[in-house]
């Protein structure tokens, strides 16, 4: 979109990447450079970290022998589950886990910004 794109606003359901200011891109972006990714991180790759720590922390709480029950039953059981900025909760009623919204807007260079 070019210059168009200058002063979209978008709304983002995981924070800003390269907000250092909240824990969970903090940690995201230490754990983007210890990888020796090259490339800019991304919402989508900050997504991808959160859903894998909510997985990791479903799976510490399954045990030792971890089944596929105690497995699903230990991430139903992930209520107010903070990553520092950023909280799951996992209920029968919500078709989510989390009610994090952020609007982020396009700045000039072409960048989101907070």
């Amino acid at each position: 979109m070019g210059t168009d794109a200058i002063g979209i606003a978008v709304s983002q359901v995981v924070p800003l990447p390269g907000n250092s200011v909240v824990p969970i891109s903090r940690e995201f972006q230490q754990a983007w450079k210890a990888a020796g990714v090259t490339l800019e991180p991304s919402h989508l790759a900050l997504e991808g970290y959160i859903n894998a720590r909510v997985f990791v922390e479903a799976l510490r709480r399954a045990g030792r022998d971890p089944t596929r029950s105690n497995f699903i039953d230990s991430a139903w059981s992930l209520k107010h589950y903070g990553l520092g900025g950023f909280e799951v909760t996992f209920t029968d009623s919500a078709r989510n886990a989390s009610r994090f919204v952020e609007l982020t807007m396009v700045s000039q260079q072409g960048h989101f910004i907070g």
